[in-house]
């Protein structure tokens, strides 16, 4: 059975509840770089994996498609002014904030300083004894800017500010439908890690089956298939 986690539109507004727009299923936002990339780097089968692209790589794929995206309600104009930028937009609801830069924490190399926040215009609710990853895009190095992570425990009924930076290498409109950060739950536990070393002929055997199946040995007897809805 599927565990629910639950959008909660924060606006305070009625006439503001049409311009909320709650996260999607992050399989709805695979980028149009991995949809083109081949699963080969060339037309030579006869290698094995060092032949096989990023495409070929099930973790990746789940990286893109595991969890929700929250993603821009609106087109984001970003222009540099005196060497800073000044962002605007059109319609409320208001997509961002901007903060002092007088924070203690590391800027991104290649960032601007200057600090800004996501506005979020809904909380959520999950199952007892579940948290949620809010981060950026997984392996989305090709936005504009970079988004913190953090993780929150159970229930957040109301709207939240996350930071971010803008690249200092962009000036142009950042595209309704752009994610701006992913959530990924998982279920609250505890763990503690040791040293297994009569695991080291099994990793053998696993690595040669691995040689023996190529790419298909993962998929066929590890991964997990993860549904998001």
């Amino acid at each position: 059975m599927s565990k629910l986690i639950k959008f909660i539109p924060s606006t305070k507004n009625d006439e503001d509840l049409k311009y909320v727009d709650i996260p999607k299923p992050a399989s709805n936002f695979i980028p149009k770089w991995w949809k083109e990339q081949s699963f080969t780097l060339n037309e030579d089968l006869t290698q094995k994996f060092e032949n096989f692209s990023f495409k070929a790589c099930m973790p990746f794929l789940d990286s893109l498609t595991s969890g929700y995206i929250v993603y821009t309600s609106q087109d984001i104009a970003v222009s540099l002014i005196d060497d800073r930028p000044v962002v605007n937009w059109q319609t409320n609801p208001i997509p961002l904030i901007f903060r002092d830069k007088k924070q203690n924490i590391p800027v991104p190399a290649g960032h601007f300083e200057d600090h800004f926040a996501w506005e979020l215009q809904f909380g959520f609710q999950l199952p007892k004894g579940y948290s949620v990853l809010i981060t950026h895009p997984f392996n989305r190095f090709d936005l504009p800017f970079t988004t913190v992570s953090g993780i929150v425990d159970e229930s957040v009924p109301w709207g939240g500010k996350i930071t971010f930076w803008l690249k200092k290498d962009f000036d142009g409109i950042i595209p309704k439908n752009t994610p701006i950060l992913q959530m990924l739950p998982f279920k609250t536990e505890n763990w503690k890690s040791e040293r297994s070393d009569d695991l080291i002929q099994y990793s053998k055997d696993i690595r040669h089956e691995k040689e023996t199946y190529a790419r298909g040995f993962y998929k066929k007897f590890i991964h997990q298939k993860k549904k998001f809805e």
